[in-house]
């Protein structure tokens, strides 16, 4: 059964509803309809227990049953609930803003929580070092090509959605920036491998950018992590130390907005890139 979203809650008090929300979650990472038996056999219940928490689920619209397989799959109530908490912002900057903190003493450069809404990325939240002048990226979009956020929504997308994206024209911010399709299709590549985006002055001169993705359990992007900093600090050569912070960052806001069962992140390990 999924555990508890974050280790520093206690662990909940009525054994009925943390075993309806196991079961819940247990739907969320199979990301398909289940039988009773394989819910049973995944959450350690007793298939009368699993059925009796089902049914009640089913009734208040958390659940919904497939009439051709009479499997359990996540109901239109669940999604509602949970797109209710993601689309506010200040909720979510709220729950990650540990996180942020630390990403930015680690880094020493601006660390950003942007939202994710279909193919649309705005930031909402960003933690500065104290001693640094920042540019404040608070509700600023940005075009997704030119972005560190923007391609890893592009890298994410189903092929024929990307393929409708770079038929229309990409235009250019920055001397800098990728217009060409087929190498984008590259960097796109690239971003899917390691897990991290780069930005290298692509959205505005002198600006660098790296992000990774905080993933739902279907593995889409439900929120972007970034760092920001100017290009006379910011080098490709760190690229390593970022994506280890980055990741390690994005695997722990994961956990504390409720996406478990994921991979652990590699170590981060490793000196922060010279000044």
């Amino acid at each position: 059964m999924p555990r508890a979203a974050s280790g520093a809650r206690a662990r909940p008090p009525i054994q009925s509803v943390a075993r309806a929300v196991g079961l819940l979650q247990q739907l969320a990472v199979l990301g398909r309809p289940a039988s009773l038996a394989e819910l049973s056999s995944l959450s350690g219940l007793e298939r009368s227990t699993a059925w009796r928490l089902l049914t009640t689920l089913e009734a208040c619209g958390l659940v919904d049953r497939e009439s051709s397989s009479d499997g359990f799959r996540v109901g239109f109530g669940a999604v509602a609930v949970a797109a209710a908490a993601l689309s506010d912002g200040t909720a979510l900057a709220s729950r990650v803003q540990p996180e942020l903190r630390r990403l930015c003493s680690a880094t020493g450069e601006t660390a950003a929580v942007a939202l994710v809404r279909g193919i649309r990325v705005m930031v909402v939240d960003q933690v500065s070092p104290p001693s640094v002048m920042s540019v404040s990226w608070i509700g600023r979009e940005f075009p997704l090509h030119t972005s560190s956020p923007g391609k890893l929504v592009l890298a994410s997308l189903d092929p024929g959605d990307l393929d409708r994206i770079l038929a229309q024209p990409l235009e250019a911010l920055t001397g800098q920036t990728i217009t060409d399709p087929g190498k984008l299709r590259q960097e796109l590549a690239r971003v899917r491998a390691s897990g991290v985006a780069a930005s290298d002055q692509e959205f505005e001169r002198g600006c660098v950018g790296f992000s990774a993705a905080v993933t739902d359990w279907t593995g889409r992007p439900a929120a972007i992590l970034s760092i920001t900093g100017p290009s006379f600090r910011m080098h490709q050569n760190g690229f390593p130390f970022y994506r280890q912070q980055l990741l390690r960052s994005a695997h722990a806001a994961a956990a504390t907005l409720g996406y478990v069962g994921q991979p652990s992140p590699p170590a981060a390990t490793g000196p922060r890139p010279p000044s």
